[in-house]
C-alpha cells in the first residue's frame, strides 16, 4: 500500500488539479497542507522545480491561479 508522506508533492498537484475542476475549498486546503510541509517552496518559480516535466504546464498553470491567495 502506498501512503501519501510528507516527502512527496501529493497537496501541490492535488491543489493544482482541482483548480482547474473548480473545487475551491479543496484547493485551499491542499495548497495550506502543501505549504505546510514545503516552507522552502515559496514561489512558483521554486515549485517548478517539483512536477515531471511532462505534466508542468498542466500543473502551473493551475496554482498560477491561485499561489497568491
Amino acid at each position: 500500500m502506498h501512503v501519501r508522506g510528507s516527502h512527496n508533492c501529493y497537496h501541490g498537484f492535488k491543489a493544482a488539479i482541482y483548480v482547474h475542476l473548480g473545487d475551491l475549498e479543496t484547493v485551499k486546503a491542499s495548497l495550506e497542507k502543501f505549504r505546510d510541509v514545503h516552507p522552502e517552496i515559496v514561489t512558483l518559480e521554486d515549485y517548478k522545480k517539483v512536477p515531471p516535466t511532462i505534466c508542468m504546464d498542466y500543473l502551473i498553470e493551475g496554482l498560477a491561479q491561485i499561489w497568491a491567495s
